[in-house]
């Protein structure tokens, strides 16, 4: 564990008790010598300003928050190494489920994370090379459709589709409202209700050709009426 690993640990040790902290726990928290703690102490104290006393009266050490101060936080993103390979690793596994759009959206976290990597001596590539995800008879779907869609999922608004069928091979419209976006076996589907034929459906993404929101009162369905209807 190194220097930065322990700083976060020391802070949500001493933030997330209500009382001091004896020294035997925070050594046992940081696996670390007396030695090391108050080195890594003085360092909290000097250079992000961390506010840690010890009380004599209780023998521990916490944050002295006096009157109305707000509480003590770590400048920026603070993680541990294995939290950023974590969080890095559904970074990876997300592109992988839907590469244009999703990446678009984990871009800012990505940014954040990688200087925080590179401290640790670990790199985005390096990760690629560790994970790898197999897809099995994967369809594309249109990004933009998606991007309806799963907004329409979010914000339960109403959603003209065009669905193509492959029963009698036509092109259908029908007006949804949209319940969950669901990802089975490399694929994107939605459940949603069909105002069309006044019960719920599921529709393959790949096979909707146009998705456009339009005025209407949403439809929703209770997680009972889901659960009865797909059965899960």
């Amino acid at each position: 564990m190194n220097k930065w690993e322990k700083v976060v640990l020391l802070h949500r040790t001493l933030k997330s008790s209500k009382f001091c902290v004896p020294l035997g726990t925070i050594l046992n928290e940081l696996e670390c010598s007396e030695a090391t703690f108050h080195r890594i102490r003085a360092f909290m104290q000097s250079n992000l300003g961390a506010p840690i006393v010890y009380d004599r009266r209780y023998r521990g050490y916490r944050y002295d928050q006096a009157g109305d101060a707000a509480p003590f936080e770590l400048p920026g993103f603070w993680f541990t190494k294995n939290e950023i390979e974590a969080i890095l690793s559904l970074d990876r596994a997300v592109e992988s489920m839907h590469g244009d759009f999703l990446r678009e959206m984990f871009e800012p976290v990505r940014k954040r994370f990688e200087p925080l990597l590179k401290a640790h001596k670990t790199n985005m590539s390096t990760l690629r090379e560790r994970i790898k995800i197999l897809s099995i008879g994967h369809r594309e779907c249109d990004m933009e459709i998606f991007r309806t869609i799963a907004a329409g999922v979010v914000r339960q608004r109403r959603i003209a589709i065009k669905h193509y069928t492959l029963e009698d091979h036509r092109t259908l419209k029908r007006t949804i409202s949209p319940q969950t976006l669901v990802r089975y076996r490399d694929n994107w589907y939605v459940d949603a209700f069909c105002h069309l034929r006044n019960g719920l459906r599921t529709f393959a993404l790949n096979r909707i050709e146009n998705a456009e929101f339009v005025p209407g009162k949403f439809r929703r369905v209770s997680q009972e009426g889901m659960q009865t209807f797909y059965g899960d």
